[in-house]
């Protein structure tokens, strides 16, 4: 079959080419091959797949050929792609991801630092957040079904100087949430959503510098300092029937740990951010340009990955478990490969931010969508950006208030939407869902 819609103008002559339509959530699709000129766009495409499914009004539509996403003609990523002009090209359509609407704010006392959205084990309905601030304050907020929105549950003067990161584990009853400060110490809380209370655990004191990082598995923790280590901790437990080892003493605001169960260094600058990427492995990112990779078993590194700029923020994706994003100093997100050996690990690099990158995260799962491939990147530029790795260029852009920079954010949702929850210097926790 070729098609004859008669939409199409031409100042040049092009090819034609066969190419049959495939898509994992649209049914319909005819199954034989039709032709097309090659120098279609993604507009283009959409027209004729809306055609093809009589839509009325028509919807929007993003394409897959050889798993990128078509930004320019189809005769570009051809170029790229070993093709000859006797193969069929399986184009897969996609729903286009809507542009975002806002969702409400929650006003905070001081600039955000970070950002965890976390549920409640056997509370399916109930959704919880933790920020933090740079006055060292934490801030607990709830939302139920029933009531709709994020209601203020706790808000504690945690640390004496800026909370620089957090981390939670959802494994227990009560979550975990440990923060990392620049007064040198890491702290871990139990947090209880039904009654609204962040109760002091522990203190970790063992970095002599800024803690600017800190990522937990199961009973273990990692923090990174500004003092160049990466330290590993054990979750604090009360030990039954005394008042604690040598390790530990105890205190009014609980027990204070200040000998780690090792200290790791190979980085010569401050340790930015951490990643688990395996139940051994933990990589480190840091201003020295790199990426170690740690195996926590025998204490040592396995790889160590240069690049060439400071690195501020790292994602790690289960879904996703050979590649490592950071962001960067000179404004752009880099994807790593973590299976090179030789030549270069950038496996990719996404540029559009005018500013320097503050955080980097992974979409969320959410029931009914298949967001694997998505991520957002925020900016002290004030820019929140939703990416596909398969692309070159943002999916969609939030812009702040002029002169305001982001410098956290985090995903939740809710079945068929995502939601991204971001803040920064300008007090306020933002949100902005995408519904599928």
């Amino acid at each position: 079959a070729e098609y004859m819609g008669g939409t199409f103008s031409y100042n040049r002559m092009v090819r034609q080419l066969f190419v049959r339509f495939s898509s994992h959530t649209i049914n319909n699709l005819p199954k034989e091959p039709i032709s097309i000129p090659s120098s279609l766009t993604r507009y283009g495409l959409s027209e004729i797949v809306n055609h093809l499914l009589s839509r009325d009004p028509p919807t929007p539509f993003d394409f897959l050929i050889g798993q990128k996403l078509l930004r320019s003609s189809i005769e570009a990523i051809l170029e790229s792609i070993s093709f000859t002009e006797e193969q069929i090209v399986t184009i897969e359509v996609i729903e286009m991801i809507p542009s975002p609407q806002s969702a409400g704010q929650l006003p905070h006392q001081d600039w955000l630092s970070s950002i965890v959205c976390f549920g409640i084990p056997n509370k399916p309905n109930t959704r919880a957040i933790i920020t933090t601030s740079f006055d060292g304050a934490i801030q607990l907020w709830s939302k139920s079904k029933s009531k709709g929105q994020y209601q203020s549950a706790a808000l504690i003067s945690a640390h004496s100087l800026p909370i620089k990161s957090s981390a939670i584990s959802e494994t227990s009853r009560l979550p975990v949430l440990l923060t990392a400060s620049k007064d040198h110490t890491i702290k871990q809380w139990q947090i209880d959503v039904e009654h609204g209370e962040c109760r002091s655990v522990c203190t970790f004191a063992g970095h002599s510098a800024s803690v600017d990082a800190v990522a937990i598995h199961n009973d273990t923790f990692a923090s990174g300092s500004w003092d160049n280590t990466v330290k590993l901790w054990k979750i604090y437990e009360k030990p039954e029937g005394e008042e604690g080892g040598k390790r530990q003493k105890k205190s009014v605001h609980g027990a204070t740990v200040t000998i780690p169960q090792a200290t790791l260094t190979g980085h010569t600058q401050a340790v930015s951010s951490l990643q688990w990427i395996s139940e051994s492995s933990v990589v480190s990112s840091s201003w020295d340009h790199s990426l170690i990779v740690w195996d926590i078993p025998s204490q040592t590194h396995t790889r160590v990955l240069n690049g060439s700029q400071v690195i501020h923020c790292s994602a790690f994706s289960e879904h996703s478990p050979n590649v490592l994003l950071t962001g960067d100093a000179d404004n752009k997100v880099r994807m790593w490969d973590l299976r090179v050996t030789k030549g270069s690990v950038i496996a990719h690099t996404f540029a559009s931010h005018s500013a320097p990158i503050s955080s980097v995260k992974w979409a969320a799962p959410v029931e009914g969508t298949s967001w694997e491939h998505c991520f957002s990147s925020t900016g002290l530029d004030g820019a929140v950006k939703l990416w596909d790795i398969r692309g070159t260029i943002p999916l969609h852009t939030i812009t702040c208030a002029e002169n305001h920079k982001v410098f956290a954010s985090d995903w939740t949702g809710e079945t068929g939407k995502h939601v991204i929850a971001f803040g920064g210097s300008e007090g306020i926790v933002q949100f902005h869902s995408f519904h599928s």
